[in-house]
């Protein structure tokens, strides 16, 4: 075993996000092979007015670690951003967080990702991303300084193999993983479901089925079938179920007025996770997730409603939740 300087570390991007909502952002229904689908539209040509703007920063490796670090944590994050004034927000953020250690963070000479964000006014979004330099690589990261009781690894943009080789050392050393693959990562189905089988995994309704390739009944088979340590699957408005070993257990989500979706899968998979790490039951720990991402989405931006872990109690009492 080696010494754990942290409790948890988070590895993944950080990016700035720029919130734009409108009133004239118009919803289009449309079919496809896969059934209905809806777009976020303006009108060719058209000067659309903006109701409301926000600039944060975001990215599934700074949002987890201001998520645990929140909820008391100590907490170290692996991302890599440039030097700009865009990375320069992003630090000043997390440096909010009296949890969060920065040292670990990657900082280049290049421009920091950046993603603009169209909101509906249902509070659905649709995500412009520009990706930089800043793709996390092996070669970049402090590995001497990589000591932690929990990983927790978020998007890698497609770096399967960074992945891979995350999780083998947190094994090596004794420490458990938390894994939210991003799509870029979900493309490679065989080494995902193979990674998974080591790891504690994080996935939303559509990604599930992705992966399984299956829905239904024939989904659950699948995911019995593939013995992984624990699976949360979250279904938006519909809650959250997760399976592990011979259970399955489900919750309602929370009932909140819904402002921005943003983030709402790091503050799920954030909650989940320190509650176990605290030695909480699975189903409180299901209900610090859906709590803080219920927090999260009532309010704009994806760190805004993080909570800590007495006001997840309070949340969750008001909610009639234990």
């Amino acid at each position: 075993m080696i010494n754990k300087n942290y409790q948890i570390i988070t590895f993944g991007s950080a990016t700035v996000d720029i919130f734009l909502k409108s009133a004239n952002f118009r919803l289009l229904s449309s079919l496809d092979s896969r059934g209905r689908k809806t777009s976020l539209c303006t009108i060719y040509g058209e000067k659309v007015e903006i109701a409301d703007r926000f600039l944060a920063s975001g990215g599934g490796g700074t949002n987890s670690a201001a998520a645990f670090s929140q909820l008391g944590l100590k907490t170290a994050v692996v991302a890599r951003l440039g030097d700009d004034c865009f990375g320069k927000l992003v630090i000043s953020e997390l440096a909010q967080q009296k949890k969060l250690d920065r040292k670990l963070l990657v900082i280049k000479h290049e421009e920091t990702d950046q993603s603009l964000i169209l909101l509906s006014p249902e509070g659905k979004r649709t995500i412009l991303v520009y990706r930089g330099a800043t793709r996390l690589q092996e070669s970049v990261i402090p590995w001497r300084k990589i000591k932690a009781s929990n990983f927790y690894i978020t998007s890698l943009e497609g770096n399967i193999e960074l992945a891979a080789r995350l999780i083998g050392r947190a094994q090596q050393s004794g420490g458990r993983v938390f894994w939210n693959p991003g799509q870029m990562e979900l493309r490679r189905r065989e080494k995902v479901l193979a990674l998974a089988a080591k790891t504690h995994l994080f996935l939303n309704q559509a990604e599930a089925e992705d992966l399984f390739m299956a829905v239904g009944a024939d989904l659950e088979r699948k995911i019995r079938r593939r013995k992984i340590p624990l699976l949360a699957i979250t279904q938006g408005a519909g809650g959250a179920t997760v399976f592990w070993q011979t259970r399955k257990l489900y919750q309602p989500a929370l009932a909140v007025s819904v402002k921005d979706t943003t983030g709402a899968g790091d503050a799920f998979g954030a909650g989940v996770a320190a509650a176990l790490i605290y030695g909480k039951p699975l189903d409180l720990a299901l209900s610090w997730g859906l709590a803080n991402s219920a927090s999260v989405v009532s309010r704009l931006g994806a760190k805004r409603g993080l909570l800590s872990a007495r006001q997840l109690t309070k949340f969750l009492q008001r909610h009639g939740r234990r």
